[in-house]
């Protein structure tokens, strides 16, 4: 039996513990509680059946390091409704009425009975210098307004400066159990998901596709820096984090530690190639800066998908349409990639195993989109109708990532394993994906994905 190593990947919520090839996890996502109070009805807005995923085609807020300021709602969007904004995270809701997460879609959804449309409340009319006065005003506009140009343009610029204050503290002495580097790469990260959630907004130049060439860049960035960080993540061990209220450090690595890399020649080699890309980022910044601040008038429309993200636009069937607001543009790709989530966990139901390359390129993939869902959620919190019916289903999702997340923690360390430990190691990776699945089996992901999917802006 061969397991191999998946894609570098980076998560919305790490478990305080990595698990080491010796140590598999009983699964914490989607436990039972005790049940909440139901929402009103008119907190939601009826929808018709959740559509056939097997018809398909194929940032939490992204973490901030405590150095890089954070991006957040309001910085993109300073006129959105502060009562809008903020939808804190409540604890995880009880079990739902099971309608079978694997069987027949859309069974809920069509036996519900219809329910008044909820009318979202009206926010404060924008500044008048909140809508570019190239950009025609679209005529279903969302919450507040912002086209979708506009709110690219701040979100892509925003998202670039952190990037570039994050890169910047990459150096010499770097290790790779050193926060900073786990930090720079989600900032990296955050930066290429604005490119996959915004590419209509930008449109060639005389010297070719910047946005493509951008993105290309920040691909390489983060396999580097992933590549880096794994020489200490596959040690299995976890890295400490200090409180700044008590100054207290958790369990784990600190920055501070001598720690012995097995392979330090290849560790010395891998730093030499991420501060070589560091330098061809930083100088590249100042065109990327004017590219960036200058979207198109209105959103392109697409002759081909561009080669655009499996995970974003180029794995949904729909493309921005100029008379939606930028809200309801960023919701109508959110719904699309919950439908995909929502296929791929139905094949992943019939995966009894993880030793294919195929079936973990699948677990990886799932939980990729997922990720970056909840992250879209968190980021443009005016694409919910309802922020504290999402709340609830937030923190299940949420734990269902880490879970995954720390299967494939697994299978990175075994990889790195001597070949005499893998075989307990590839028996270890089998039992955390029964269980996860057991898990998934007596409990419905898919009633919580159709209720996300029902809560976004139409």
């Amino acid at each position: 039996m061969t397991l191999t190593a998946p894609s570098r990947r980076s998560g919305i919520t790490r478990p305080t513990t990595t698990p080491g090839v010796h140590g598999a996890q009983t699964p914490t996502s989607l436990r039972p509680a005790p049940p909440t109070a139901p929402a009103p009805a008119t907190s939601r807005v009826a929808s018709p059946a959740f559509p056939s995923f097997l018809s398909l085609p194929s940032f939490p807020s992204v973490p901030s390091c405590p150095s890089f300021p954070a991006i957040t709602a309001t910085s993109l969007n300073p006129s959105s409704s502060a009562a809008r904004v903020a939808a804190p995270v409540a604890a995880p809701i009880g079990r739902l009425p099971s309608s079978s997460a694997w069987g027949a879609t859309g069974a809920r959804a069509q036996s519900a009975a219809p329910v008044q449309a909820a009318v979202p409340a009206q926010a404060a009319a924008p500044a008048p210098d909140e809508v570019p006065a190239q950009t025609e005003r679209p005529a279903q506009a969302d919450a507040d307004e912002t086209s979708y140009v506009e709110l690219a343009r701040r979100s892509l610029l925003a998202r670039l400066d952190v990037a570039v204050e994050a890169v910047r503290t990459l150096g010499a002495s770097m290790q790779p159990h050193h926060e900073r580097v786990k930090a720079v790469r989600k900032q990296i990260l955050n930066l290429r998901t604005g490119l996959d959630v915004f590419p209509y907004a930008y449109g060639n130049s005389a010297s070719g596709d910047p946005l493509r060439a951008l993105r290309k860049m920040l691909d390489r960035g983060y396999e580097l820096i992933g590549h880096f960080k794994d020489e200490f993540d596959a040690q299995g061990r976890a890295i400490a984090s200090m409180d700044p209220s008590t100054g207290r450090w958790s369990d784990g690595v600190r920055p501070d530690d001598q720690v012995v890399y097995r392979h330090s020649d290849r560790v010395a080699k891998e730093r030499s190639a991420v501060l070589q890309w560091k330098a061809e980022f930083l100088a590249s910044v100042p065109d990327q800066r004017d590219y960036l601040g200058s979207p198109l008038r209105t959103p392109a429309v697409p002759q081909q998908k561009r080669k655009l993200s499996e995970h974003y636009w180029g794995g949904v069937p729909a493309h921005p349409k100029a008379e939606h607001g930028g809200h309801q543009t960023v919701a109508r790709l959110m719904r699309g990639m919950l439908d995909d989530v929502f296929a791929k966990f139905k094949r992943l139901r019939q995966t009894s195993k993880l030793e294919k390359q195929s079936h973990q390129e699948l677990f990886h993939n799932a939980r990729k989109q997922l990720r970056a869902a909840l992250s879209l959620a968190d980021e443009f919190p005016n694409t919910l109708i309802d922020p504290g019916t999402h709340a609830e289903m937030r923190e299940r999702l949420i734990d269902l990532v880490t879970d995954m997340g720390a299967i494939e923690d697994q299978v990175v360390a075994m990889l790195d394993a001597p070949k005499h430990e893998r075989g307990a190691a590839q028996r270890e990776i089998q039992q955390a994906w029964k269980a996860l699945r057991r898990d998934l089996d007596r409990q419905d992901i898919g009633d919580l994905l159709r209720d996300f999917r029902r809560n976004l802006l139409k």
